[in-house]
């Protein structure tokens, strides 16, 4: 670490005004929870002669969130969305800071952002989370819109389409979760586009369906004509989604936390041991891969 420390201090010495050399440092030094070094490097890299004056609060801000110091972070969001009140990123940053803490302040900055760049990806994915989150059907109504089409183009991103699923899969319900499982579906068949996480997103609405499908048969009311499927196949299906997504050559521990706590919800002790014996494998795996972490 300290061979490295150097040859970050020896590339910021010998070309002092790249941004990216200060970002490399700054970042080493949050990796080793080394506060007041990265603070000083972040106060240069602000004041670097390439940063513009309007941008340098927005610099802070970023780099004070990075550290985890969210009361300077927001401190600085808010001088940032001052001096650039027509920058899109900033007011995309500032409405993370505040998503969970003024709500209503981060629905105003992303509703700016949107206004100002219409087409950008993260801001309209942002605020359908918002508006999902919210529960009242005229916000999922513009949740629907902010998904299925960008102005000025029909684009429908893959990425757009797997959110739209989740916050559908999220409101619940049998119509909602049987469009989630048709979204999602599709992603998968569609083989350029698909990621080891849709299968657990399929998995998860299976898994909701089923329990929808054991009330209604429970209750024997009518919602249940809604199903196509019982609960056991539904289960079926869930699990089927797991296995592909375990059981392959290097599954992700948290894939298989996941599939482990699916068996421990339905008191199946003899199966949940099983991907419990695949996880110590993996785990024991990645620790002989890599001996040592970045902050150990």
């Amino acid at each position: 670490r300290d061979e490295a420390e150097a040859e970050l201090l020896k590339a910021v010495e010998l070309e002092p005004e790249q941004l990216q050399y200060w970002s490399g440092l700054f970042g080493f030094y949050v990796a080793e929870n080394n506060v007041p070094r990265a603070e000083e490097v972040l106060r240069q890299m602000a004041a670097l002669p390439g940063v513009p004056d309007a941008e340098r609060p927005f610099v802070l801000a970023q780099g004070y969130e990075l550290m985890g110091n969210k009361e300077k972070a927001t401190e600085h969001y808010d001088k940032a969305a001052q001096q650039a009140p027509e920058n899109p990123r900033v007011l995309l940053g500032r409405a993370l800071m505040y998503l969970k803490t003024r709500p209503d302040i981060a629905r105003e900055s992303l509703e700016k952002a949107l206004r100002l760049d219409p087409k950008s990806i993260p801001i309209r994915q942002n605020l359908a989370g918002m508006l999902a989150a919210t529960g009242r059907e005229d916000d999922w109504q513009r949740v629907e819109q902010l998904l299925t089409s960008a102005d000025g183009t029909t684009e429908i991103t893959v990425d757009n389409q797997r959110l739209r699923a989740m916050l559908l899969t999220r409101k619940g319900g049998a119509e909602n979760l049987l469009r989630a499982e048709e979204i999602v579906s599709a992603i998968i068949t569609e083989r350029g586009n698909q990621l080891p996480e849709d299968h657990l997103i399929l998995a998860q609405i299976y898994e909701s369906l089923a329990k929808l499908a054991q009330s209604a048969t429970e209750s024997d009311a009518s919602p249940s004509n809604a199903l196509p499927n019982s609960e056991q196949e539904y289960l079926a299906l869930c699990r089927g989604q797991f296995v592909t997504l375990c059981a392959r050559a290097e599954p992700l521990p948290q894939h298989l936390l996941a599939f482990i706590y699916h068996w421990q919800r339905y008191d199946r002790n003899d199966e949940m041991r099983e991907w419990l014996d695949r996880l110590e494998t993996v785990v024991n795996a990645n620790k002989q891969a890599t001996p040592m972490l970045i902050g150990e």
